[in-house]
């Protein structure tokens, strides 16, 4: 059974914020699983990456490319929570997910979201 063990909200932000992808690293656990649904992969066929090396690929590859990433909203509340997370591009355009998060040993185990981005 999962149990909380102090997950921090505001560290997760701070962190993202300051050490982008690398600041992902200690939330994460290390077969953490990753589902994406949007426009160009939906539920019947999502985005799913499995391990914490490849949730931080992903976050180091937007990196690459001057893509801003914040977390800008979420709760932690036992073994679940949300995040709200907007990612910025060079010209301005954005990208806005909403994840549902499933903790265990206080990092993130499972991340399932779904995003939208500008035309």
């Amino acid at each position: 059974m999962s149990t909380y063990t102090g997950l921090d909200l505001a560290a997760i932000k701070r962190a993202v914020h300051h050490g982008g992808a690398a600041g992902l690293t200690e939330y994460l656990t290390d077969d953490v699983e990753f589902t994406q649904i949007d426009q160009r992969t939906p539920p019947a066929t999502p985005a799913r990456r499995t391990g914490r090396d490849a949730l931080i690929a992903l976050a180091e590859d937007l990196e690459r490319h001057g893509i801003l990433m914040r977390v800008d909203d979420g709760f932690l509340a036992d073994d679940r929570g949300a995040l709200r997370i907007v990612c910025t591009y060079p010209e301005g355009n954005q990208v806005v997910e909403h994840t549902l998060l499933t903790l265990r040993d206080g990092k993130v185990a499972r991340w399932s979201g779904v995003q939208a981005w500008d035309a």
